[in-house]
């Protein structure tokens, strides 16, 4: 239930160094989503596949702050927030909110 790019939002971007180098991510995503075409998925365009893998990653932007009032020092969330930071730029996710 919920997002179901979440998953893997959170391999491409904390687990995948450098996913969006040549377009990288999009190519997962894309991926991604012929898998669940191939597998009878009919219901899920792509538009909205690559609009849930964004929200997703928007997501992620919460962890640091989680991690940090769980008391785990800023050299374990950092660069979670940092990448999460940039995957947001990358994708262009201030659109996602106006």
């Amino acid at each position: 239930m919920g997002i179901g790019a979440v998953d893997l939002a959170e391999f491409l971007i904390l687990g995948w160094e450098g996913a969006n180098k040549g377009g990288q991510r999009e190519i997962a995503v894309r991926w991604y989503h012929d898998r669940l075409m191939a597998h009878g998925i009919a219901q899920y365009p792509w538009e909205q596949c690559w609009h849930d893998y964004r929200l997703a990653a928007n997501r992620i932007l919460l962890y640091p702050i989680w991690m940090h009032t769980e008391g785990r020092p800023p050299g374990f969330w950092l660069p979670i927030f940092e990448r999460g930071l940039q995957a947001y730029r990358d994708l262009d996710c201030d659109d996602l909110f106006t």
